[in-house]
């Protein structure tokens, strides 16, 4: 595929009218007619009952959802409708580090022993430690998962996964993690092999809650909130939303919906949860490479001098068809997303469904790519 996509499933690895957009009751222009036509692409596969598709194109938004969200249903997603948005927490995260950074909160390049509560002799690598650039490239050497019970579940796919996950970080805790983190090796030098760590993303959250004295929930409502109109954004806790807009995710054809997200840490792996008209709001931030913070949130960290270009997590690239992109995939037992900007085109797409399963990211990169070459033809 030529947007040169990662499936990096957060291990957590018809057609339909109804439709809602941002500008109710004017004829529907060409990104909503698009929108609704290769949302047919997505729904045409029986374990996928909803979409919500987000476009900012030349600085006007839309939003388009489509389908049901229960199977056999008439409940269609709407702009109200909260998903968990997994990895793509990490993208924010990654930004958040980069306005300390500018702040003289921290630096990327210190070692990250430096904010832990406890002495890690063993987070190092033969003199050379681990430095915040390593966790937000996933460069660190840390494992996948910590607890790795966790990472154990996804070697082999299941209908059981979504369940055994939820009993496991059910019981897990902030103590345990810093624990379990003594008994973790470094196998090689930090900053040259990339291995994909939601662990290591984990102590990024809580380096980010030491540094400011709040917790991550705190720092994002302070920021995508209350600075840039993203209301509906929060780390997943009980009791944050109304029960009503939380849409319900499902694993694999499961009939029984995924348990929600736990968040036994500090969320920053992929614990937040987010609408489309949010996600619209973030993507306008995101593209305004005006502001310092973004800026350096997409500077290259890590490169394996081939497609593998990484920021502040952005997944980052130049391809001759699309010019430059930055990425991120995210996916939980129950639902899976995709965000990518195309600041050439003044393009930023964002695609949810509450379906997840080890096809549904390439599905939904495939529509995203259908949106792509539609919109550069109009461009």
């Amino acid at each position: 595929m030529r947007l040169g996509i990662s499936i990096l499933l957060l291990a957590f690895v018809v057609a339909c009218q109804n439709n809602e957009t941002t500008k109710e009751d004017v004829p529907m222009g060409k990104v909503d007619l698009m929108m609704r036509q290769y949302a047919d692409s997505i729904l045409i596969h029986p374990e996928i009952t909803a979409v919500s598709i987000g476009v900012y194109y030349q600085k006007e938004k839309h939003s388009g959802h489509f389908g049901s969200l229960e199977k056999g249903g008439t409940n269609k997603p709407s702009n109200q409708t909260i998903y968990e948005i997994g990895s793509v927490t990490k993208t924010m995260i990654g930004t958040l580090v980069a306005k300390a950074e500018l702040e003289g909160k921290l630096s990327i390049e210190d070692d990250i022993r430096a904010y832990l509560p406890e002495k890690y002799p063993n987070l190092e690598y033969a003199g050379d430690p681990i430095r915040i650039r390593h966790l937000l490239t996933h460069t660190s050497r840390m494992p996948y998962f910590l607890p790795l019970s966790a990472g154990d579940l996804f070697t082999t796919i299941n209908d059981s996964i979504p369940f055994l996950l939820d009993t496991i970080l059910a019981d897990y805790t902030q103590a345990q993690f810093f624990a379990d983190l003594h008994a973790v090796t470094i196998d090689t030098t930090p900053g040259v092999r990339y291995a994909y760590s939601n662990a290591g993303t984990e102590l990024v959250g809580y380096i980010l809650t030491n540094v400011y004295k709040q917790s991550l929930d705190e720092l994002i409502v302070d920021y995508y909130g209350k600075q840039h109109g993203m209301a509906s954004t929060r780390i997943a806790n009980e009791g944050i939303y109304a029960t009503k807009n939380i849409a319900l995710g499902r694993w694999l054809d499961n009939e029984t919906p995924s348990p929600s997200l736990k968040n036994p840490l500090w969320g920053s792996a992929g614990n937040v949860r987010s609408t489309t008209l949010d996600m619209l709001n973030y993507i306008e931030l995101q593209l305004d490479e005006t502001n310092p913070i973004i800026t350096k949130a997409h500077t290259i960290l890590y490169t394996d001098g081939k497609r593998n270009n990484i920021g502040y997590f952005w997944r980052i690239s130049e391809e001759e068809n699309e010019g430059l992109t930055y990425s991120h995939h995210g996916g939980t037992p129950g639902m899976q997303n995709w965000i990518y900007l195309f600041p050439d085109y003044d393009l930023g797409i964002s695609v949810i469904t509450n379906q997840s399963g080890p096809e549904t990211a390439g599905r939904l990169a495939n529509l995203i790519q259908q949106l792509f070459d539609a919109l550069k033809l109009e461009s």
